[in-house]
């Protein structure tokens, strides 16, 4: 096997490292309107994203604040990108019958079917991280002002079981959840 060799050197791009605020000015528009960091680091022109998250991180000139605030705004994008994922139109797919000749049938293509389920989660997982109070599972608040429950009355004290889950009853039973408004 010949294997050749250039006599030219190979140029390797070289992303830069100085920081200026019309550089991550860009880069925060960017994330806002729902880029990765990937995506907006390709050129060579742009940074390479560790270099974007150590400025983050330094606290350079408030870039920590308009970084946090376009990651906010790109979870916002993410998320309403999910009815754009959930909206478009179905991969159909078309298979001819087995043992019938001429005959076809068509479908959704299931694979189809699991790549957006899974992009839609993917994006509902990272948005109930990054931005909890919008995005994340309620939590239920529960407070108790008695700092003694001996000194509770026995109706106080299932309020606070009932608010805690629910199922259980006073004696610790566990019953089924039922509408009681007939």
């Amino acid at each position: 096997m010949l294997i050749s060799v250039s006599d030219k050197p190979r140029k390797i791009a070289v992303k830069p490292t100085e920081f200026s605020i019309e550089l991550v000015t860009h880069i925060c528009e960017r994330m806002a309107n729902g880029e990765t960091m990937a995506q907006i680091c390709i050129p060579d022109e742009m940074p390479h994203p560790y270099t974007v998250r150590k400025w983050a991180l330094s606290k350079i000139n408030g870039f920590d604040v308009m970084y946090a605030h376009a990651r906010e705004l790109q979870m916002h994008a993410w998320v309403d990108g999910i009815m754009d994922i959930a909206d478009a139109p179905p991969v159909m797919v078309t298979q001819q019958v087995a043992g019938q000749a001429n005959v076809t049938e068509t479908r959704i293509d299931p694979a189809d079917a699991q790549h957006r389920r899974n992009q839609i989660d993917t994006r509902k997982w990272l948005a109930s991280k990054v931005l909890p109070k919008i995005y994340g599972e309620p939590k239920s608040q529960i407070s108790v002002v008695h700092t003694d429950a001996r000194a509770l009355s026995d109706s106080e004290l299932a309020a606070i079981i009932h608010a805690a889950s629910p199922q259980l009853t006073i004696d610790g039973h566990c019953e089924p959840v039922t509408d009681k408004t007939e």
